[in-house]
């Protein structure tokens, strides 16, 4: 009897202690579901591809790019010649000098700008104040990239009427691209 009893007792010992092998068995099942359940989730948010990443890079290199030109060593003097051209380009066109107003603009785009000035005077002097209130907004690099050594693009605030002496007068923004032609700075577009 008291082997029966034995008997019964290591059962019952080897019953209470887990099997490591059994016990594995039971969260395969757990582990799969998890498995397939993290593989939808990627799937289903695009994670495999990395398109929040991209996204986020993307802002990152375009921040950089549209402000990396604010450290070029050259900006101030840059700055300063556009901005005295645009100055001298305005003089001539205020006190009526449109031939001489041209130096300023590029070649190929002279003719343009003469027949808008000829043909619409009445607008110069909202261009004119336009001129003044230039602020440079983008210089390239010198990669010689461009039919010149660098552009520039310059921003004005165009006032919708001249005669306003009001200074909240509505003014629209109006963009103009220079560029580096024999050694000066001039309108292109």
């Amino acid at each position: 009897m008291d082997s029966k009893k034995h008997i019964s007792q290591d059962k019952e010992k080897k019953s209470s202690v887990s099997n490591p092998k059994t016990s594995f068995k039971r969260y395969v099942k757990w582990i799969v579901i998890f498995v397939l359940l993290v593989a939808v989730l990627v799937a289903e948010f695009g994670l495999w591809n990395g398109k929040h990443i991209g996204t986020l890079n993307r802002a990152i290199s375009l921040k950089i790019s549209t402000t990396s030109w604010h450290r070029y060593t050259d900006r101030s003097k840059v700055e300063k010649d556009i901005a005295s051209n645009l100055q001298e380009m305005s003089n001539f066109l205020e006190s009526g000098q449109i031939d001489s107003a041209m130096e300023f603009v590029h070649p190929d785009q002279k003719d343009s700008y003469y027949s808008q000035f000829t043909t619409y005077p009445d607008r110069i002097p909202a261009f004119v104040e336009g001129l003044r209130s230039a602020k440079l907004v983008f210089i390239s690099e010198e990669l010689n990239a461009y039919e010149s050594e660098r552009l520039a693009r310059v921003e004005l605030l165009i006032p919708e009427e001249i005669s306003s002496t009001d200074e909240n007068s509505k003014k629209y923004p109006c963009t103009l691209t220079c560029i580096l032609f024999e050694e000066r700075w001039v309108i292109d577009s």
